[in-house]
């Protein structure tokens, strides 16, 4: 019997079977339907591709599939009769012009070179260059498992589709990095291509996050970071700051994630944990005190909060 996630639902069957099921959700179909909307797209706005370079492979692992990638230089015009529902994932770079992009949620903004685009499955989005404005791009399109795990954590998401890179030449060569292989005609591997993708995506999301990190958004964070600061360890509520904060629990968490780059309780055990490092060596605490002083019940619960954060255990950070 075999497990594995095959687009909203859990799979089960035989080897073959699922097989089947995933070819089925995520087959290079996709890209071929990808590419064929997008040419129609082109023509009925009027626009020309001066220059393409496609890569028509798959990498395939049990994490997931690169589909496929391109970099469309010169597209002018990009329009289709309405907003497009791809069965992918896709990350857009901008490298050259102005467009405008526009989803299902009602976003509506403009585009320019250095803006990442993250186009989700199943989720309505149209984006196009600007009258009189010659668009470039580099995309990626991708589908897995992995990916949908990194939505529902919050990792991706479709209420912040858009992000800022900047310097441009550094970014494309980092997104085209993932396809150096191909490029240089040596095989590719499924998993280590799917491995670069998420170490590229990973980059990306930290320093989008940084660039936005400004004014309000950085008030909101300082304010966060306080409040998970303060209070003991034992009897600490994650909804309860949320409350304060005037959001949900789940909206807490998968915003504070977005923006700190980690979820609010490793930043908080790490902060914990921290403060336990200084009271042992600085002020030669003994165990049971620095547990006393954190709020922690007893010592037990202290000391394997302890290993499990720092990766050694208190009374040996304290000999040091």
């Amino acid at each position: 019997m075999r497990t594995q996630v095959s687009g909203r639902a859990l799979f089960k069957g035989r080897p073959r079977d699922f097989d089947r099921a995933y070819d089925k959700a995520y087959g290079c179909r996709a890209i071929a339907r990808r590419a064929t909307a997008d040419k129609a797209c082109i023509r009925e706005g009027g626009g020309t591709v001066s220059q393409v370079k496609q890569g028509g492979y798959e990498a395939s692992s049990a994490l997931g599939r690169v589909l496929g990638f391109a970099l469309w230089e010169g597209v002018a015009g990009l329009k289709g009769p309405g907003l497009h529902r791809p069965p992918y994932y896709a990350a857009v770079y901008a490298t050259k012009g102005r467009s405008r992009y526009r989803d299902a949620a009602g976003l509506e903004c403009s585009i320019g070179p250095g803006d990442l685009i993250f186009v989700f499955p199943d989720f309505p989005v149209l984006y196009g260059a600007c009258p009189g404005t010659v668009w470039s791009e580099f995309w990626i399109t991708f589908v897995g498992p992995v990916f949908e795990l990194w939505e529902s954590l919050g990792v991706l998401d479709r209420a912040q589709p858009v992000h800022h890179l900047a310097p441009v030449d550094y970014w494309l060569r980092r997104f085209q990095s993932v396809m150096d292989p191909v490029e240089s005609g040596a095989e590719v591997a499924g998993m280590p291509a799917v491995c670069r993708l998420q170490q590229v995506l990973s980059e990306a999301l930290v320093a989008g996050a940084r660039a936005r990190l400004s004014g309000t958004q950085a008030r909101w964070l300082a304010r966060a970071k306080s409040l998970l600061e303060s209070g003991p360890a034992q009897g600490f509520s994650l909804a309860a700051v949320a409350r304060t904060l005037r959001t949900t629990a789940g909206a807490f968490r998968k915003r504070f994630t977005r923006v700190a780059g980690m979820p609010p309780t490793r930043y908080r055990d790490e902060r914990l944990m921290e403060r336990a490092c200084r009271l042992l060596q600085e002020e030669g605490l003994m165990v049971k005190e620095v547990a006393y002083r954190l709020g922690y019940a007893d010592e037990f619960h202290f000391s394997h909060k302890f290993k499990q954060v720092i990766g050694c255990c208190p009374s040996r950070v304290r000999r040091r």
